[in-house]
């Protein structure tokens, strides 16, 4: 995974790096003429690389019919925890941090694949709203997971050797879990009504040993606006705390459960509410290098639309509108050693 990874970001970093900037101009014999001394305006580039942990969980959800808020099934998917590394580049006014200017970063970070948790899914079938009858737990590990998250802003002086930021963000976040082994714990008819759970039904091991049971793939995609608030602490250490917020949400997601017919399930969701909020700490190492410490909680919820069913996986089954949602939450830790390499005039 990490190696597929690789032409990804290094696509990114060029691009990035041979996007025209407004002053930046020269060529190298006035470079070579130029001699280094402090310089007012231009740019300063920056690269970091960061290790980080999720901690929290994924959820897929069924409704009844259209506009019905009653569940009739509902699928939790942990991630508990999940580690990983990734970069991020940085361009900014040289004066930003003294008197403001514009501001830049792309990040890219990818999870390494390990045992996450467990996935729980739960059914309600009896035509009776909030009687749970079907209920299963199977131990998970996340495949894939891919975190870009890109800004654009401005920041201005606030007093107080403080900056406010306001930037335009977009965030994408993909993720692919597949569950294993585990037990079910159903009712004894085969149609409904049935029988509403309860912990006490035998647990049945044996229709799952040594079997995939589903793989479920999310990516969402968010957009929106941000705002923030830097701030030292004392000489060679700084922080900061920002917010991210956006209703403009989408949903991409596949569920393929290898234990029915191969039924492979497609949701196209959008809409709901993205927030972000994030706080750092960062120490100077020298005029060159921190070293930053960085946390935030993340919740996606509301985001509801339309399933399409194909069973077996290639022959299109049928459909159903405004039946499908998906949220997602989680706090993350990361730590990052950041660099700056190349400032220009």
């Amino acid at each position: 995974m990490m190696v597929k990874n690789i032409p990804l970001f290094a696509f990114l970093v060029i691009l990035f790096l041979y996007t025209p900037l407004p002053g930046i101009a020269d060529t190298g014999a006035e470079a070579q003429d130029t001699p280094e001394e402090p310089v007012s305006g231009g740019y300063v580039w920056s690269l970091a690389y960061k290790n980080g942990v999720l901690w929290g969980n994924s959820r897929e959800l069924v409704y009844h019919h259209a506009g019905s808020g009653d569940l009739k099934s509902r699928l939790d998917w942990e991630l508990k925890p999940l580690v990983y590394f990734g970069m991020v580049l940085g361009v900014q006014s040289r004066e930003r941090k003294t008197q403001g200017g514009f501001f830049s970063d792309i990040g890219l970070s990818t999870g390494f694949p390990l045992n996450s948790g467990t996935l729980e899914d739960r059914d309600w079938l009896n035509t009776e709203p909030g009687v749970l009858t079907h209920f299963s737990s199977h131990p998970s590990s996340t495949e894939n997971a891919l975190l870009l998250d890109y800004r654009l802003g401005l920041s201005l002086p606030a007093g107080y050797h403080s900056l406010f930021n306001l930037f335009l963000f977009f965030s994408w976040n993909h993720f692919r879990w597949t569950a294993r082994d585990g037990y079910s714990q159903y009712p004894s008819e085969l149609a409904a009504p049935y029988s509403p759970w309860n912990p006490d039904i035998t647990k049945d091991y044996g229709s799952f040993r040594g079997k995939r049971v589903i793989r479920y793939t999310q990516d969402w995609m968010a957009a929106g606006l941000g705002l923030g608030l830097d701030f030292p602490l004392g000489k060679g250490l700084e922080s900061g705390v920002s917010l991210l917020a956006s209703p403009l949400v989408l949903v991409l997601d596949k569920d393929e459960h290898f234990l029915n017919k191969d039924t492979v399930f497609r949701d196209y969701l959008w809409g709901g509410v993205f927030l972000d909020a994030s706080f750092f700490f960062a120490f100077s190492l020298s005029p060159k290098a921190w070293l930053l410490l960085k946390g935030s909680y993340r919740v996606i919820t509301g985001s509801r639309g339309s399933t399409y069913v194909w069973q077996p996986a290639d022959v299109f089954y049928g459909s159903s509108a405004d039946t499908a949602g998906a949220n997602i939450s989680y706090a993350s830790a990361e730590l990052m050693f950041e660099w700056t390499f190349r400032d220009g005039p």
